[in-house]
């Protein structure tokens, strides 16, 4: 089992590379990619917790709208359910990686985790402003 390499040493050897992403990002990518595994697949499943929580109203309106059919009801959590995998399949590649493999440093990791953090804070306002509206299931 070879030793992980410290975040100075990974930066280090992508300074010389030509295609050098911003240091700034890169830090982040890195500290993200040295959290221990268990860490990763924790936070990828709570990103896709969340994700999946703030599409699903828009599955759920855009069915409504334009498909809505007794026969079909269940479509939209179905569409929702593939639509978070597909998502958690993407973070699983990104993030976690196969076990005794190093992830690569992507600067698609930022991406990733940015999106799920925006989408899992709207998923947040959604429910409490539910509550306070009074939308929320008695």
């Amino acid at each position: 089992m070879s030793r992980r390499k410290t975040l100075k040493q990974m930066i280090a050897v992508r300074r010389g590379a030509p295609d050098t992403i911003d240091p700034i990002p890169l830090w982040l990518v890195y500290w993200i990619l040295n959290w221990p595994r268990l860490v990763r697949i924790g936070g990828v499943t709570l990103l896709t917790l969340g994700f999946t929580t703030a599409v699903f109203p828009l599955v759920d309106s855009i069915y409504i709208q334009y498909f809505f059919d007794e026969a079909t009801i269940i479509v939209p959590s179905v569409a929702s359910a593939g639509i978070g995998a597909l998502f958690y399949g993407i973070g699983w590649w990104l993030v976690i990686g196969i076990r005794g493999d190093e992830v690569p440093a992507r600067l698609a990791v930022l991406w990733y985790v940015g999106i799920g953090l925006l989408t899992s804070v709207l998923a947040l306002v959604l429910v409490i402003l539910g509550y306070f509206i009074g939308i929320a299931p008695t």
